[in-house]
């Protein structure tokens, strides 16, 4: 059981990893406080606060943020400065091919993405056993 002042520090701990990744992600696309505010209706002095780790982010703030920088909500989550080199590496070649997924699916009509999603449920979820050879 942890005590009211470790789960206080916890906490701090979060909020600064949180608004420490969202301001990274802001100021890589450029993005001002005031463009965030006006995309996802969250006043810049908040935002402000957030990136401080001085306050912490609703989820539902988290994901809105998220769905402006396009990136997985859970990318808050993981602080950025303990990664090994290869996690890192590894985080950015995965980043890269979901985005490069999302382009390609981009203009395929309801059949053709049923058809994908058919196939990656076949091998990627509940791979054969032959597949394993």
């Amino acid at each position: 059981m942890y005590t009211k002042k470790e789960k206080s520090v916890a906490k701090r701990k979060l909020n600064k990893i949180i608004g420490s990744n969202i301001r990274r992600e802001r100021n890589a696309r450029n993005f001002t406080g005031e463009k965030i505010f006006k995309l996802i209706n969250v006043k810049s002095d908040h935002l402000s606060y957030i990136e401080q780790g001085r306050r912490g982010a609703s989820v539902v703030t988290l994901q809105k943020i998220s769905n402006c920088f396009d990136i997985p909500i859970d990318d808050f989550f993981i602080d950025k400065n303990v990664l090994s080199s290869d996690e890192k590496a590894e985080r950015e070649k995965i980043e890269s091919t979901r985005k490069e997924i999302i382009k390609l699916v981009a203009d395929l009509n309801e059949a053709q993405l049923e058809y994908v999603v058919d196939v990656i449920e076949e091998n990627c979820l509940h791979p054969s056993p032959m597949s394993n050879r």
